[in-house]
This record gives structure tokens, C-alpha cells and sequence, in this order.
């Protein structure tokens, strides 16, 4: 994602867990071709299939993931390489997901593809929460 004439998201994976917790790492870019040190944020449960998109039209950039948890979270972005809380929404059991406005509403949307089922689609309110269709 470019912000100011500068790459500031450039790579994500997940983490393995560890004692306490999952995460997702993040490499910020310092607009050079190189990156700061990667920023770990905790997550509830194993991340899959991240997605980067403005869930809530802040303008800030916001991490959509599958989790093992038979669920679609997000986490709004702070804009700083940070995140609030993750917000869970529940959908058979994802192994991926993509991001688009599916319905012509404007607002993005959250498909996922299912390991029990083929696929659900999350519809979203423009405020960072979705709504199974």
C-alpha cells in the first residue's frame, strides 16, 4: 500500500504459535527497499489467507484473515503499523479468503472459502463488521 509516495505494508505471514498466542508479522518499508524490523500482532487464533483492505473507509489499512476458529476476523488499523482488537465473524471453517465489493453497495465484503462448505460470503456494513448474505 503507498502512502505518501512510500511503501509502508510490503509483506505479511503468520506466525507459528507460541507459548501464549498467534500472530501475524508485518514488514513496514522504510522506502528504500528495505524493511524495519518486523512488528508482531497478536492474534486469538491461527491467521490464514490475509487480506489488506479499508474495511471502514478511514483510510487506514486494515488486516481480514481466515481463521481456524471457524471464523473471518478483522482487525481495523490504527495507521501506525498497529491494530485494534480483532473482530470475529463466523464462517464454516475458512482456508481462504478475498476481498471486494461484491454486492454494488460501496462497502467492502468478505468472501471465504470453506473446508466444510463451499463458500460463505460476509457482507460488509462500511464499519469494519460484516453480516453473513
Amino acid at each position: 500500500m503507498e502512502t505518501a509516495g512510500r511503501t509502508c505494508w510490503r509483506s505479511m505471514s503468520t506466525t507459528t504459535p507460541s507459548a501464549c498466542c498467534w500472530g501475524i508479522s508485518i514488514l513496514l518499508g522504510n522506502g528504500n527497499g528495505t524493511f524495519h524490523a518486523p512488528l508482531t500482532v497478536a492474534t486469538l487464533h491461527g491467521a490464514d489467507a490475509i487480506a489488506v483492505a479499508d474495511m471502514n473507509g478511514d483510510g487506514k489499512p486494515d488486516l481480514v484473515f481466515a481463521s481456524d476458529y471457524h471464523t473471518v476476523n478483522v482487525m481495523l488499523g490504527n495507521g501506525n503499523g498497529t491494530f485494534q482488537s480483532e473482530r470475529m465473524f463466523l464462517s464454516g471453517l475458512p482456508v481462504g479468503a478475498a476481498v471486494a465489493d461484491f454486492n454494488g453497495d460501496s462497502k467492502l465484503d468478505v468472501v471465504a472459502v470453506n473446508e466444510e462448505q463451499p463458500l460463505s460470503v460476509l457482507l460488509g456494513k462500511g464499519d469494519g463488521t460484516l453480516q453473513p448474505q
